[in-house]
């Protein structure tokens, strides 16, 4: 991951040698996790993603544009996303608890019968 601040560069191994040919200033968002160079009819860009944003970089002759965010996750959505997990976790701990119960009345009923 690129932390925040540090400016993304754009290398190509030639020979064993690196020789970065442009570089991509930092945005004001997060992190970067990952990258990828590709080719949109003819124009190179960088995509760019991290923690709920993407953003894509122009590469024009290999100098780079400003970045433009494509994509983002608001924080609102994060939190209930973060809410319908912990009701999920807690409905499959209760379906477990459920469960065991159902299963040792279940075994105190046979073992009742059998006496």
């Amino acid at each position: 991951p690129i932390e925040r601040g540090e400016p993304v560069n754009v290398a190509f191994e030639t020979d064993g040698s690196l020789d970065v040919v442009a570089e991509i200033p930092p945005v004001d968002n997060g992190r970067f996790l990952s990258g990828w160079l590709v080719s949109f009819a003819g124009r190179h860009s960088v995509i760019l993603s991290g923690p709920g944003s993407a953003w894509v970089v122009w590469l024009e002759d290999f100098v780079a544009s400003e970045p433009v965010r494509l994509l983002e996750i608001s924080p609102a959505a994060k939190v209930r996303s973060r809410i319908y997990v912990g009701l999920l976790a807690i409905a499959a701990v209760m379906l477990v608890a459920l469960g065991i119960a159902w299963l040792v009345m279940r075994l105190s009923s046979m073992k009742g019968n059998a006496t």
